[in-house]
């Protein structure tokens, strides 16, 4: 179960038309995905603006993370040694 309500979390936070779904009517999308009630209704109780804060946050996050590029660490192992 814990996994499904991570899953459908991923998924609310990087698909807006999921998310748009979910707001308008968060206890059939949520069931829709196989929550269980309590999930249901605990998501279903997450403010509209936190959610929606929290997936810009993210976006953000992914887009930094892609300019950067793949094996920051190393880079920066390299530069620290040099």
């Amino acid at each position: 179960m814990q996994h499904q309500l991570e899953a459908f979390l991923a998924r609310l936070l990087t698909d807006p038309r999921l998310r748009e779904r979910f707001l308008v009517d968060p206890m059939a999308i949520a069931e829709a995905n196989g929550l269980s009630p309590d999930q249901c209704r605990a998501l279903a109780a997450v403010p509209a603006q936190d959610l929606r804060t929290a997936a810009r946050s993210f976006a953000h996050k992914r887009r930094l993370k892609r300019r950067r590029g793949p094996f920051v660490w190393l880079r920066r192992l390299f530069r620290e040694r040099a």
